[in-house]
């Protein structure tokens, strides 16, 4: 792949120097444009593409958290087909969270819509609780209930355990 990926982003945040219950609040916007590719026994595949992403975050007391991410995307051949499929996309997440001392309680609305390429398209809400055993260390329960499909509902539950070091 000689073709060079980049993005760009830009973020404000109310910092903690600020007397303000919104501390933490943000609003943020990035650009990404690349090329992916993909090589068979005869030629090789390329997708040039683009994303925006607009985002806020919205901080209250360090107990509540409301976001809200909108993309939109273009893919000249998202599927590396060897016939190329164009597509157009576009999207939005919407998550609020409260905070009651280890616990987090989370709802996670997703919708992706796609008039190009219908199997992307997604419309589900996420209820979750967490634990933090520590400030690294979480476990939680989190049920993905699919809204949109009008034949075959696909509906997940998980316990999740996440870490970092």
């Amino acid at each position: 792949d000689k073709a060079k990926n980049y993005w760009v982003g830009l973020k404000a945040e109310l910092p903690d120097t600020v007397k303000s219950p919104f501390v933490g609040s943000s609003v943020g916007y990035h650009f990404y444009e690349g090329t992916d590719n993909r090589n068979t026994t005869t030629a090789q595949i390329t997708n040039s593409f683009y994303r925006h992403t607009i985002s806020t975050n919205i901080r209250l007391d360090e107990s509540w958290d409301i976001q809200a991410v909108y993309q939109s995307g273009h893919d000249e051949n998202g599927t590396l087909a060897a016939t190329a499929v164009e597509t157009d996309f576009n999207g939005y997440t919407l998550i609020a969270g409260y905070r009651d001392y280890d616990w987090w309680y989370i709802l996670q609305y997703d919708n992706v819509n796609s008039s190009d390429l219908p199997s992307i398209e997604k419309d589900r809400i996420s209820p979750s609780a967490w634990y933090f055993l520590r400030d690294n260390f979480k476990a939680g329960l989190a049920l993905r209930l699919d809204l949109g499909s009008a034949t075959v509902e696909n509906h997940e539950a998980a316990f999740e355990i996440r870490t970092m070091f």
